[in-house]
């Protein structure tokens, strides 16, 4: 194996999908998030789901930020961005109407086909609008969430708004550890004043916008990690610090948004390991 792919990525990656399977279980099992661990834990601050979404998109300004760097091409960055998310999506989106939900649905298969939803969710979805998410006579469980299809899917809309950022920076040659940090304090006063969440009411722009300021803390503490990956920020000692900080924050007074930001800055500081300095994501990251 090569060496320069020798870090934590992928199990950070595998850690965080089966924590968001775990999480949505009590969701799907129960109808309800109140009896799940994390939720406990945190005060009623967090689902475990949620937390791993938050170190996706920390991986992601971690990977995103050195993919833009290393290609040095505007249209080629982009082009790596959309092939990394769009034929994926169009093929799981595909199965999920066109072979699962005939099977599953209430609905003759002549009918369920003759409907409009089937097509515009393929469409809809792979162009990443969530407008429809739910299909003609599928339910898989009794209660809130069992019309919802591919409910995750609602982060790769707000994934390509980081790209695009990353895209927009770096342009702009404004793609620099200073503007990550002054990212980083502005998602974190979105999260603790929810600043922009009033501005949704004005349409799905805003919506947009404040879902962009909900989750750039946690892309832009990924952004920081590259820029600073030549430092001691890898560093174990770090990582049981920010631990620390999250009993204590716990054992004290919950603040709205602290405990993902602390979570995420342990986990990113641990997982990875200084070769991922090299080649952390393979030839289309």
């Amino acid at each position: 194996m090569d060496g320069a792919r020798h870090n934590n990525f992928d199990a950070l990656r595998l850690v965080a999908a089966a924590s968001v399977v775990f999480s949505h279980s009590f969701l799907v099992a129960e109808g309800t998030q109140d009896n799940e661990w994390l939720i406990w834990l945190t005060g009623n601050q967090s689902i475990l789901g949620l937390v791993a979404v938050f170190v996706f998109f920390a991986i992601s300004g971690f990977l995103v930020t050195q993919s833009f760097e290393e290609t040095g091409d505007a249209w080629c960055f982009l082009a790596k961005r959309a092939l990394r998310i769009f034929p994926g999506l169009f093929v799981a989106t595909v199965l999920s109407a066109f072979v699962l939900a005939p099977v599953v649905t209430t609905l003759w298969p002549s009918t369920f086909l003759s409907r409009p939803e089937p097509y515009e969710y393929v469409i809809g979805n792979t162009l990443l609008d969530q407008t429809v998410h739910e299909l003609p006579g599928v339910m898989f469980v009794n209660n809130s969430v069992g019309l919802e299809i591919n409910g995750s899917l609602w982060t790769l809309r707000l994934e390509f708004t980081m790209y695009l950022m990353v895209l927009a920076l770096g342009m702009l040659r404004l793609l620099t550890v200073r503007a990550a940090l002054l990212l980083l304090v502005f998602g974190m006063a979105c999260l603790h004043f929810e600043m922009l969440y009033p501005l949704e009411k004005w349409g799905w722009l805003f919506q947009l916008l404040s879902g962009w300021g909900w989750l750039v803390s946690f892309f832009a503490a990924g952004m920081v990690l590259h820029k600073l990956r030549h430092t001691r920020i890898f560093d174990g000692r770090i990582a049981l610090l920010a631990f620390a900080g999250l009993v204590h924050q716990r054992a004290v007074a919950p603040v709205p948004g602290t405990v993902p930001a602390i979570r995420l800055l342990s986990g990113a500081v641990a997982g990875p390991d200084p070769a991922l300095a090299r080649d952390p994501g393979g030839a289309l990251r």
